[in-house]
C-alpha cells in the first residue's frame, strides 16, 4: 500500500481493504490520519513526522493560551 518513502499507493485501494478487513491495532493511529485525511497521500514518512511535531507544537500553544486565559478570568 506504501511505497519505499511511504507515500499511500491507492488512495481507493487502500480506503476498500480497511473498509473490508480493518488493520492491526499497531497502525491505527497512522490508519485514522489516512481516513480523516490528516494525512494525503503524496506525504513522505518524513512528511508526516514534521506534520505531526507542528501539530503537536500548535497543540501545547493553545493549551498554554486557554490555560493562560482560564487563570486570569478566576
Amino acid at each position: 500500500m506504501l511505497d519505499s518513502t511511504g507515500r499511500l499507493l491507492d488512495e481507493q485501494a487502500f480506503r476498500q481493504r480497511i473498509f473490508d478487513n480493518g488493520c492491526e491495532e499497531s497502525i491505527r493511529k497512522t490508519v485514522w490520519c489516512y481516513l480523516l485525511r490528516v494525512f494525503n497521500e503524496s506525504m513522505t514518512n518524513d512528511d508526516k513526522n514534521q506534520y505531526i511535531i507542528k501539530a503537536k507544537e500548535r497543540y501545547h500553544q493553545y493549551g498554554k493560551k486557554f490555560f493562560h486565559l482560564n487563570f486570569i478570568e478566576k
